[in-house]
């Protein structure tokens, strides 16, 4: 079962996410700071498992609402 599937915020989808974590990447990269393809790999990791968490909650999270109470 996806929750997110059913999930009427249209920033609690995978695409949110991912679209997220592609402009922050670029941002980084050009800040000179994401010079090693392993960093960017490490948080790229990261970032998928962190956005399987968030929609796999049984109300699924999304970016814009998050706050440090749902991580708790």
């Amino acid at each position: 079962m996806k929750p997110y599937l059913d999930s009427p915020d249209p920033h609690a989808k995978p695409s949110a996410f991912d679209d997220a974590f592609e402009r922050w990447s670029t941002a980084f990269v050009a800040s000179g700071a994401g010079q090693q393809n392993s960093s960017l790999r490490a948080y790229g990791s990261l970032w998928r498992h962190f956005t399987k968490w968030c929609l796999g909650q049984p109300q699924p999270l999304s970016l814009r609402g998050l706050d440090a109470a749902d991580l708790e």
